[in-house]
């Protein structure tokens, strides 16, 4: 018995996808591909990029944009973590990390993270 299956795929625009990039590999290397939005499966996608080398950083202030994988000035009230790592959840701080409170603080324009030493 021979069963044949198809896929609806859609012509995607680019409000349809992100890019993000793939986990750096053994040589330091990490692609930017493009990731549809949830429940879409487009037939357009474009082309896995070479993305910069995992030891790139932007300037303080600006970020790197998926899209032209160039630095931009990060926009008046916003920040980038400049090649950090954002830990949200947390039940024990690294070895070597002072004891901190953390607060979180959301608004509807806007995240920002402000620690403060515990006294």
């Amino acid at each position: 018995m021979l069963y044949s299956f198809t896929t609806c795929q859609q012509i995607c625009t680019d409000q349809d996808y992100e890019f993000t990039y793939t986990n750096c590999d053994e040589k330091g290397e990490r692609w930017r591909v493009a990731v549809p939005h949830s429940g879409m499966q487009c037939s357009n996608l474009p082309t896995p990029r070479r993305g910069w080398n995992c030891s790139f950083s932007c300037e303080p202030g600006h970020y790197l944009d998926l899209d032209s994988q160039h630095c931009r000035p990060c926009n008046p009230g916003f920040f980038s973590l400049g090649g950090g790592i954002r830990y949200e959840e947390f039940v024990t701080f690294c070895s070597g990390v002072s004891e901190r409170d953390v607060l979180i603080v959301y608004n509807k324009t806007e995240e920002s993270t402000r620690f403060f030493e515990k006294k």
